[in-house]
């Protein structure tokens, strides 16, 4: 398993200025007093105490707060290796946290033109994860069990399936690490344990998406599954709210439902976690998730008989997408071919600085590395900017030829005039230089890879598609935004006017509207192409087509965490007689 290392990774992150001014909030806090104010809070019981417009957040015990990890902070430093789910997952985790142990105890410093610009050490101050995987982490038997509850030593009784009526003792810290003989609860296991951080039942952080996702989403489920929502109905008759229209309201609804998403699922991206092909009743807690903020507004919304219904579930899914925004980093990808380009584009990052020592033992230099020629770096020569994967060996001259079956030369040169003249304002631009360009088959942007046309044909790939985009673009002399929805052809670099562009053909949907709850939908025109240029860096989102309807040409717009509120950040609407 590769591993990075975390003193390399946080030496990246504190070369920016920025970042190293976060690290240095803390050490410099100002403790003078001053009456009303809190500056800042290192305290979570003082924390807990805390009124929020007169209110007292945590009442009870059993009140939960929640942790957001912001983006540009997370680091992925390690991902095990699959399929099957691996016995010992602390061989796995002992690597990263010895490295962790050594830099709290000896502390690490980055220097910069040999000037040291930051200093520090780094301890592990908890764990978390979903239920499943902090139970690992325990050593506990898991929620099913009659301990269930990795926290207390409540006992839970079986009647056909597991309950647990009273309340327990919270397990000590010498509890954890020693383990109970009675009642039998493991001990976590030593690395962990031996920390000089590790504080008890609070070092263990649950993931609150897979709460959502496996209690919320299922519980939605069996509200609307006609085969089991009987509990939920208080009287006979049209009195319950979550009714359904036919064919949905029948025992086998939920089973159309899934032959549904299983025909939309080859126009599903894999940067969705979780599957659209399993059966509800092998779910995991991600497959509940798509299955909340996915199929219920996409496919099943429409056939709730009450308004009233459809507009309180859409208020629960825009709020979950709300709290749940995407945590990426520079190596995100879990697909080997994906992952292996992304650690070395991070390598040659930390290279590039100097930080070489800390890499030398590091099993990923010696990975099978893709080839330099294998991508284009932005013309900015910022490594975080989008790059060209997958290039041609040789710049294409545009002429009469055919670049795909349905994409000839003229169609290109057409829509790249097209998109030069929205650009600059400019409707007399004809000429637009030599036509010389570099085409390529996949982009990296924002830390994932979107493919083309051209590359799934060539990979004979008939599944997960992942070349459909949603992109902004403006009209002709107009500051209006407007989202479209569209098929990436292929990727290619042009220059004009002095300037190197990245720049994607996509054959743009026609139609393009919000529904009655911002739901984006359009529609493919089966007859005629509608060829677009565009800059990459316009494309918002790679996205997924759900079919809707039995019309085959119809679908709505999804990606992962969509707020359906936002509106598409209140872009309008786009037309073709727009690009």
């Amino acid at each position: 398993m590769a591993v990075v290392s975390v003193g390399a990774a946080l030496a990246q992150m504190m070369l920016d200025e920025d970042k190293r001014e976060l690290f240095k909030y803390r050490a410099e806090q100002d403790c003078t007093h001053e009456d009303g104010v809190y500056r800042d809070i290192f305290d979570g019981k003082v924390y807990q105490d805390f009124l929020f417009n007169q209110q007292q957040l945590f009442q009870d015990d059993s009140d939960i707060g929640i942790v957001l990890h912001t983006r540009h902070h997370m680091i992925t430093l390690a991902i095990i290796p699959g399929p099957s789910k691996p016995d010992n997952i602390m061989s796995f985790l002992r690597p990263i946290v010895d490295e962790i142990r050594s830099l709290g105890n000896n502390g690490f410093r980055v220097l910069k033109d040999n000037n040291v610009i930051y200093k520090g050490k780094v301890h592990l101050m908890g764990v978390m994860g979903d239920i499943p995987g902090v139970a690992d982490l325990m050593n506990h038997a898991g929620h099913m069990a009659y301990h269930g509850c990795r926290i207390c030593d409540v006992r839970g009784v079986s009647d056909g399936a597991r309950y647990f009526l009273h309340n327990g003792n919270i397990r000590s810290r010498e509890s954890l690490v020693h383990g109970d003989p009675s009642p039998p609860m493991g001990q976590v296991p030593e690395l962990l344990t031996s920390l000089s951080t590790f504080c008890g039942v609070e070092f263990f952080g649950i993931d609150e998406m897979h709460l959502i996702g496996r209690g919320i989403g299922h519980l939605i489920f069996n509200i609307l599954n006609a085969s089991c929502n009987e509990s939920y109905i208080i009287e006979s008759g049209s009195s319950y709210s979550f009714r359904l229209k036919n064919p949905l309201r029948r025992t086998n609804g939920m089973a159309i439902v899934q032959n549904q998403v299983e025909v939309c699922a080859s126009k599903v991206p894999p940067i969705f976690e979780g599957s659209f092909h399993v059966s509800f009743g092998r779910y995991r807690a991600v497959d509940w998730q798509n299955f909340l903020c996915v199929i219920v507004p996409n496919i099943i919304l429409p056939y709730l008989v009450e308004y009233e219904a459809k507009k309180a579930l859409m208020c629960l899914i825009n709020g979950l997408m709300w709290k749940h925004g995407t945590n990426t980093c520079v190596i995100k990808s879990t697909l080997p071919g994906v992952n292996s380009s992304n650690v070395l584009l991070n390598t040659i990052n930390l290279q590039q600085y100097g930080i070489t020592t800390s890499l030398a033992n590091n099993d990923q230099v010696n990975a099978d590395q893709s080839s330099p020629v294998s991508f284009v770096s932005h013309p900015s020569g910022n490594d975080q900017f989008p790059q060209l994967w997958d290039p041609a060996d040789e710049a294409y001259l545009l002429s009469n030829g055919v670049i795909t079956p349905d994409l000839r030369d003229q169609d290109l040169v057409v829509a790249l005039r097209s998109y030069y003249r929205r650009l600059y304002g400019d409707q007399s631009i004809i000429d637009i230089g030599t036509n010389s360009i570099l085409f390529a088959e996949r982009l990296w942007t924002d830390s994932i890879v979107i493919s083309s046309l051209s590359y799934r044909k060539k990979k004979t790939l008939t599944t997960a598609a992942d070349n459909f985009v949603l992109f902004e673009a403006g009209r002709y002399r107009s500051l209006r935004k407007c989202w479209f929805v569209g098929e990436v052809y292929t990727y290619f670099q042009h220059t004009y006017d002095d300037q190197v562009r990245f720049l994607a053909v996509v054959d743009v949907m026609k139609n393009h509207k919000l529904d009655q709850f911002n739901i984006p939908m359009a529609e493919k025109d089966v007859e005629h192409k509608h060829f677009a240029v565009l800059d990459v860096a316009d494309i918002l989102e790679c996205v997924g087509l759900l079919q809707y309807s039995a019309t085959k040409n119809k679908f709505k717009v999804i990606c992962p965490y969509m707020r359906y509120d936002d509106k598409v950040g209140g872009r309008h609407d786009g037309m073709l007689s727009d690009l």
